[in-house]
């Protein structure tokens, strides 16, 4: 199945919202601006704009992260 234009945009732009997200949280934990339970709250708040039917690669980036971490 070929993605429309549209459908790709959506997606990158999706990526890229997540992408912004967790370099920011990652900044703050380290900063000690706020803690990782805290950090994790909002990146599952973020995550809720992008369902994982609708867009798997966004949870598989946050999926790839968490291995990465632990």
């Amino acid at each position: 199945m070929t993605k429309t234009p549209a459908a790709i945009d959506s997606n990158a732009m999706g990526e890229l919202a997540l992408a912004l997200v967790l370099e920011d949280l990652k900044a703050r934990e380290a900063r000690a601006d706020l803690d990782e339970g805290q950090a994790r709250e909002i990146l599952s708040a973020a995550l809720e704009r992008f369902p994982a039917e609708s867009h798997p690669e966004l949870h598989a980036l946050l999926d790839s992260e968490d291995s990465e971490t632990a």
